[in-house]
């Protein structure tokens, strides 16, 4: 006697092995020019009706292999169906202007701490005129964090090249991390290019950072002027411009 198949076993099979989900800024953030940094949060989850979309997708599909329309629709309303199927991976991608389509990763620490970034090269690894990204993680320090992203973004935008800021979640909710997308825009990556958003991400870390403490949370007023000058400086040593 041959057995017969397990239909939620089947209906499990036709699950997709992975399931995207594209958040287009301009279509999201209509505003988004407007915008110091772009909040990009809430991917975590298919969109309103995916889920019932994929469960229609295997019914029609087991209805194709011969199974009756009940069972195919007790199949995919079960339990051990539905678990699996919020169990598909989610893949996770952003649409940034004048960037294009961007996957979001995790990015781990340690074992329980880590933060989302974009799968973009560091300007150390890029070619041509590709974006790049330089990655800090912002405490919640109100107009402060607004004012410094403003700021790197404008001395960026001085310097030859376009500059995005989007907010990823970290596993810490009092903070987030800005991943500031650079792209050259009067330069092409060089050595010139490179060693200057080298250093400007090094004295764009220590500035901010030099604002908190890691121990107690406490922190202190950031230093505007003392970037901006020591950026200026940069920008003429690396790249013989006057910004």
């Amino acid at each position: 006697m041959v057995k017969k198949k397990d239909i939620v076993e089947e209906a499990i099979k036709l699950l997709p092995k992975e399931w995207e989900v594209e958040i287009d800024v301009e279509e999201y953030f209509p505003d988004w020019e407007e915008k110091t940094v772009i909040p990009i949060f809430n991917f975590d989850a298919l969109e309103e009706g995916e889920y019932e979309y994929i469960q229609e997708m295997v019914k029609d599909r087991l209805v194709e292999e011969g199974y009756s329309e009940e069972e195919a629709e007790k199949a995919v309303k079960s339990d051990k169906f539905l678990d699996s199927l919020y169990d598909v991976p989610i893949e996770k991608y952003v649409v940034l202007p004048n960037i294009g389509r961007v996957k979001i990763k995790w990015e781990r620490t340690d074992p329980w701490r880590g933060y989302y970034t974009l799968e973009l090269p560091t300007p150390k690894e890029a070619k041509d005129q590709e974006p790049a990204k330089i990655d800090l993680v912002y405490i919640a320090r109100g107009e402060d964090n607004d004012k410094f992203v403003n700021l790197s973004k404008d001395l960026l935008r001085k310097a030859g090249f376009e500059a995005v800021a989007v907010a990823l979640p970290s596993s810490n909710v009092f903070a987030s991390n800005v991943s500031l997308i650079v792209k050259p825009v009067e330069h092409t990556w060089n050595d010139r290019t490179k060693d200057f958003i080298e250093e400007f991400d090094k004295v764009y870390t220590d500035v901010y950072t030099e604002g908190f403490s890691i121990f107690t949370g406490e922190t202190y007023p950031l230093d505007f002027n003392e970037f901006e000058e020591r950026i200026k400086s940069i920008a003429k040593k690396k790249l013989g411009e006057v910004i």
